[in-house]
């Protein structure tokens, strides 16, 4: 059961992958582009250079997909690009039923239900939980809930305000899922006259990272260490261990930040 449920993981996995890499967009008028920053024409630019391909390649990785959905003025390939994302892997959209997960979900869900009847919980929920702080499935759907409860007014807030100013300065009646990213970050421009493009400068790799690591240290006492004797399978990849204030090793992990053509994420396992 297990190795079928890794199996299982692994498939779900590349399904991903592949529909994430089985929809790209050639842009040949970067008039199409108008909004997009320098970053990301010039990165869409090498993308159809590297396939001797003339103009801009879009494709639905996140460095490609985020820049458009936030900045593209273009609200017809916002929309496209949108529905090509959100559907990868699934029986909906551009490329539906190819590479669908559907049936793979199913069988992982039946599998695990098996596997924990099989080690005496009621379901995997229970099981999932065995090793963790909440006791049970309904203490995780009251804090949830109630986390839901607590969040909703200032969303809702929020979003009054962002159909609001869409209203006044750019005349629309009605925001559509493809609409937020992009109008939040004009909203954003509108009251503190700056943007994400902007701050990128100020936060290199390392400066990030580093940042990151200073506030794990000062919160839960704990310290990473980079080891640069651990193989690696791209040169972009780092390992790094972590230790406790009794410097006593608690973890480690590799941190691979870039995206790449055929890069593979974890899946779903048992």
């Amino acid at each position: 059961m297990l190795p079928r449920l890794s199996e299982l993981g692994n498939q779900y996995s590349n399904n991903v992958l592949d529909a994430t890499m089985g929809w790209t967009k050639l842009v040949t008028d970067e008039a199409e582009l108008a909004g997009m920053p320098e970053s990301a024409l010039a990165a869409a630019k090498a993308q159809a250079e590297a396939k001797e391909l003339e103009g801009y390649l879009l494709t639905l990785d996140i460095p490609s997909y985020l820049p458009v959905m936030t900045y593209c003025d273009n609200q017809a390939l916002r929309e496209e690009m949108y529905r090509a994302y959100s559907t990868r892997a699934s029986d909906q959209g551009p490329n539906a039923g190819k590479w669908d997960n559907s049936k793979v979900m199913e069988e992982i869900l039946a599998l695990r239900h098996e596997l924990a009847q099989l080690l005496g919980f009621e379901n995997y929920a229970f099981k999932s939980l065995a090793t963790k702080m909440a006791e049970n499935p309904q203490q995780v759907l009251d804090f949830l809930t109630d986390l839901a409860k607590r969040a909703r007014p200032q969303g809702e807030k929020e979003l009054a305000q962002l159909r609001a100013f869409t209203k006044a300065e750019f005349g629309v009646d009605e925001l559509q899922p493809w609409d937020i990213a992009y109008y939040s970050e004009k909203q954003k421009q509108h009251l503190y006259s700056i943007s994400d493009e902007q701050l990128r400068p100020y936060f290199p790799e390392n400066k990030a990272v580093n940042g990151l690591f200073e506030v794990v240290k000062r919160i839960y006492g704990i310290t990473a260490k980079e080891r640069k004797d651990v193989d690696v399978w791209h040169p972009d990849v780092r390992f790094f261990e972590l230790y406790d204030e009794n410097n006593e090793l608690r973890g480690s992990f590799y941190l691979d930040l870039y995206a790449r053509e055929n890069k593979r994420g974890r899946g779903v396992d048992g």
